[in-house]
């Protein structure tokens, strides 16, 4: 576990996650398109590179 949250840091993931995530969550509810993904793991692979 102490391996995964080394990765984790080092490769910035949380830094391109969030804002992708509150991109995806701000373009839902302010317009008609809705982005947000019911599947969590196709969410996080989406929301990381947006």
């Amino acid at each position: 576990m102490k391996d995964l949250l080394d990765k984790l840091s080092s490769y910035n993931l949380f830094n391109y996650l969030l804002p992708g995530i509150l991109f995806a969550f701000f373009i839902d509810t302010l317009t008609p398109i809705k982005i947000l993904q019911k599947d969590i793991i196709i969410g996080v692979f989406i929301y990381y590179f947006w």
